[in-house]
């Protein structure tokens, strides 16, 4: 279980039930560049691997339906 402050209580396996999440959604127009910044940091720590895989899903994202966030 995780918490969202928008859609509150969620069951995520491996994520603590008080933690904290952000979700990104395939239809929010600006999530593709908000990942793409959190792979840029990601590859100055060393994690490309981590960095490659999320601009994968950047990626996918970038195809989806686009609407403001909500």
């Amino acid at each position: 279980m995780a918490i969202d402050a928008k859609y509150g209580k969620l069951d995520i396996k491996g994520i603590r039930a008080d933690e904290t999440i952000f979700i990104l959604r395939g239809q929010d127009l600006l999530a593709p560049s908000a990942i793409y910044m959190y792979a840029d940091m990601l590859d100055v720590i060393g994690r490309h691997e981590m960095a490659m895989e999320c601009r994968r899903v950047a990626r996918d994202m970038a195809k989806q339906s686009k609407k403001l966030p909500d």
